[in-house]
């Protein structure tokens, strides 16, 4: 229940900040296992605020987390529904105290590149969300610019196939946008001229035709 989330919230902060490292990091374990069952691997699509409760949690996981348990468990879950867990990956993102770079392939910009042409608002407004956040926190300039000429790909309809409806035009454009802004870690000069022009020339286009 989201009660019992935030005495587990409560009981994070206490084992941080209270007790030795050591015992904390051992403690994580079972964390994580209550985060995947209740977040990731939930039968029902955990609620913003149920999100929020693991923030302390999450903002002291380790790239050894990442490799075990977490991005297995993750990358299972995005494959079986992408749609159900994609607001659950998003949040997983923005809290993460690491760059993302290594971690794109495998656990985010797939699922964000499908569910941008779903047919549906919510997991649409979720992949934008989450291709913003890869925005801000890919530190890797090679790893931006593919994020970037990937989006550009599938609204030009390169990937997957031409994209029949506006809004799911709307959607890539949109996150083009964010794309554009963020990058605050990777200079737009280290961005490929190639994707770079790709880029703006195309969010130019689909205004025009909007």
């Amino acid at each position: 229940s989201p009660s019992s989330l935030w005495l587990l919230a409560t009981l994070v902060n206490f084992y941080r900040t209270r007790l030795p490292p050591s015992i904390y990091a051992a403690a994580k374990k079972d964390f994580f296992e209550v985060y995947l069952r209740e977040a990731i691997n939930s039968k029902s699509k955990p609620n913003p605020s149920s999100l929020d409760s693991f923030a302390s949690l999450l903002s002291t996981v380790t790239a050894e987390d990442i490799s075990e348990p977490l991005g297995p468990a993750v990358e299972k879950a995005l494959k079986k529904s992408p749609a159900g867990v994609l607001g659950a990956v998003t949040a997983l993102a923005t809290q993460l105290p690491l760059d993302l770079s290594p971690y794109v392939d495998t656990l985010f910009l797939p699922a964000a590149l499908r569910m941008i042409k779903s047919m549906e608002e919510e997991p649409r407004g979720e992949a934008v969300a989450l291709l913003g956040t890869l925005a801000q926190k890919v530190g890797d300039s090679a790893v931006f610019a593919r994020v970037v000429s990937d989006v550009v790909n599938v609204l030009l309809g390169k990937t997957g196939g031409t994209l029949a409806q506006w809004f799911q035009r709307h959607a890539c454009v949109v996150a083009i946008l964010a794309l554009a802004r963020g990058g605050r870690r990777v200079p737009r000069s280290a961005v490929a001229p190639a994707t770079t022009a790709a880029l703006e020339g195309r969010v130019v286009a689909s205004e025009k035709e909007g």
